[in-house]
């Protein structure tokens, strides 16, 4: 019985000797989350020059920043009525006294097209199964 108990005696203390330095290690620390990137800010008009706000602000009726085809038409015959009004003269870049689309679309320039989604990839086709003959 005494070499039974010295087997055991000396088992134990060579998995004391094992596990002992492991108790005193540090802990490692948790591992951190993934970052996660920043969502990409949505698309918004352009922010208006000073000129342009007062433009915007007697002609842009349904007040979206966007001269749509009713608003642009209205500009055209107040400019025609009057092509030395300064609001409107500073647009006509070729002199004609008329305000093409071009020119109105210097004044309210279209909102940026929305970000495109990005392509999944394709998932690979499944092995084809072996049958029996």
């Amino acid at each position: 019985m005494n070499s039974r108990s010295s087997i055991l005696s000396a088992a134990f203390f060579c998995a004391s000797l094992m596990v002992g330095p492991l108790s005193f290690a540090e802990t490692p620390p948790a591992p951190k989350p993934p970052v996660k990137p920043a969502a990409k800010p949505q698309a918004k008009a352009p922010a208006t020059p000073a000129g342009q706000a007062e433009v915007l602000k007697k002609y842009d009726l349904d007040k979206n920043k966007i001269i749509n085809l009713s608003e642009s038409q209205a500009i055209q015959e107040a400019y025609e009525k009057n092509p030395q009004d300064p609001m409107l003269k500073k647009y006509d870049t070729d002199k004609n006294a008329k305000l093409s689309d071009g020119e109105i679309m210097k004044i309210s320039p279209p909102p940026p097209a929305p970000p495109k989604p990005k392509a999944k990839p394709k998932a690979k086709p499944a092995p084809p199964k072996k049958g029996k003959k």
